[in-house]
């Protein structure tokens, strides 16, 4: 294992292995998606009511095209689906840490399964 110097390399290491198509899906839960393209997915927009799709996600990235147009990577979207603010940003990377299966311990060290060690 190594030891994270700073939360930017938690982040990056969470980025890096977070699918933010599977992460908004279960999220925002049924919704009708189309393909649109390689690794792109677009529905209506889970922030208001739409007719037409206008909410597209990829793997690392989603942009609303609609309203406030909202966009960015996985913390982005914690932040504005859950409600955390930067300043929690420690938190946020905790919480994803979760979701894909890495573990933050208290000494700062990321551990991702038994096999695959960062």
């Amino acid at each position: 294992m190594k030891k994270v110097k700073d939360i930017n390399a938690a982040k990056e290491f969470v980025r890096e292995r977070a699918n933010l198509f599977d992460i908004i899906s279960e999220d925002i839960g049924d919704q009708e998606w189309k393909d649109e393209g390689t690794n792109t997915q677009v529905t209506c927009s889970p922030f208001r009511d739409e007719s037409n799709p206008s909410f597209k996600v990829s793997i690392d990235k989603f942009k609303d095209w609609g309203g406030e147009q909202h966009g960015g990577d996985v913390f982005t979207w914690i932040q504005l689906w859950h409600g955390l603010r930067k300043a929690y940003e420690p938190c946020r990377t905790y919480a994803l840490c979760g979701q894909v299966s890495v573990r933050i311990g208290a000494h700062g060290w990321l551990d991702h399964g038994i096999q695959q060690r960062f």
